[in-house]
């Protein structure tokens, strides 16, 4: 004999909500297993930094788990919408050396905030065994809107970067290139740090490569502006900064056209000097856009 049960509607979303319980336990289990961690007040979770992912944004990043096992491959996670990764050795158990980035497009236009891959923990980690060795870097992380912290990247066995690399990267602020060898473009970046820049340099291995700035990011570095508390570096250390990059032959460079001036040179109808200001005739022919700096 065949029984009907009939749930009342009370009993219907108990079930419902126990289901949901359920779900999100054993979610939970796995997520914590990768590396996040559960914030039990209201049910997000933290990785990577990230103190606020959702349940449903969270299981996006563990669903392309596998992928970060793949990171020899080109374009792997290309255009994905997730806000980070679980690092690398979460995913496979180790940091695989035999796999390095081979970053081909590799986050291209994704929804990425933070990329932590190796095993330490410090932003600022100098130990080669903790670091992601690259192989390749064309258009790695081009026009990636959200992302703004890059944990360390061996770069010793990468000889070129692409000028797209970071093409688009608007919000990147700190990125920490080790081993730096070849000229890159963080010319998109008017917020990249000073912390970056100096570990960069400090951190390089090569000489006689240039590192692009952002016209911004280049007048704090000749004291033509005062960095933000956020970008960090005082004058006299965005100086030394220069200094030591000179030191190594490392030229920082930017787009904007930026003219060094002594004042004891100027001999000129079309340029006089207003209280410490540069007036400049305008039929002066002097190139549009050019930032001039007077020295004594």
């Amino acid at each position: 004999m065949r029984k009907t049960i009939t749930f009342s509607k009370a009993g219907t979303s108990y079930i419902a909500r126990r289901l949901q319980e359920e779900k999100s336990y054993l979610l939970k289990r796995f997520f914590v297993a990768a590396g996040a961690t559960a914030n039990e007040n209201d049910g997000s979770y933290s990785l990577n930094g990230i103190e606020d992912i959702t349940e449903e944004q969270m299981l996006a990043i563990y669903m392309h788990k596998d992928a970060v096992k793949e990171l020899d491959m080109p374009h792997i996670l290309q255009g994905c919408d997730i806000r980070t990764i679980i690092p690398c050795h979460q995913a496979v158990g180790a940091l695989l050396k035999s796999r390095p980035l081979d970053g081909e497009e590799s986050f291209a236009e994704s929804g990425v905030e933070i990329l932590k891959f190796g095993n330490g923990l410090d932003i600022d980690s100098t130990e080669e065994k903790e670091l992601l060795p690259a192989t390749e870097l064309r258009g790695t992380f081009r026009n990636c809107k959200k992302l703004h912290t890059i944990y360390p990247i061996n770069m010793n066995g990468v000889s070129t970067v692409s000028n797209d690399t970071f093409a688009g990267c608007d919000a990147l602020h700190e990125v920490r290139l080790y081993g730096l060898s070849t000229s890159i473009s963080l010319a998109h970046s008017p917020m990249t740090s000073y912390r970056s820049l100096l570990y960069a340099v400090t951190n390089s291995r090569g000489e006689g490569f240039e590192i692009a700035l952002h016209p911004t990011t280049y007048k704090y570095l000749v004291g033509m502006m005062a960095a933000p508390a956020f970008v960090g570096g005082t004058e006299s250390e965005w100086h030394a900064l220069h200094a030591a990059a000179a030191n190594k032959n490392i030229r920082f460079v930017t787009a904007e056209k930026i003219l060094f001036v002594k004042n004891s040179t100027i001999q000129s109808n079309c340029i006089t000097i207003e209280d410490d200001t540069m007036v400049i005739d305008e039929e002066s022919g002097m190139i549009s856009g050019t930032t001039m700096i007077l020295y004594n």
